[in-house]
């Protein structure tokens, strides 16, 4: 009976250890537990508070780099309203 409860729990266990691995351009990211973990190859994870949306981390190509995801754009730290604060550069 033991033996079969815990073949039930590998399936499970085993989702959860992969299920935030690889994540794409754009997709939740834990900066603090994963680090770059969390991404796909070719991006990082972006701490939330340096997103313009600031609702979580994501993962999102380095900075300076073209995104096309408008997740991943980022915040340029200074207050105001005079313009957009952000531009946004993609691959032609």
């Amino acid at each position: 009976m033991r033996l079969f409860s815990l073949a039930h729990l590998g399936p499970p266990l085993l989702f959860a250890l992969v299920a935030c691995a690889g994540q794409s351009e754009g997709e939740r990211c834990d900066f603090n537990n994963s680090g770059q973990d969390d991404c796909e190859s070719g991006l990082v994870c972006v701490q939330a508070a340096e997103l313009l949306d600031s609702s979580t981390d994501r993962c999102c190509p380095p900075e300076g780099a073209a995104t096309s995801d408008e997740r991943c754009i980022r915040s340029t730290g200074v207050g105001g309203t005079a313009g957009c604060g952000w531009q946004r550069r993609r691959l032609g």
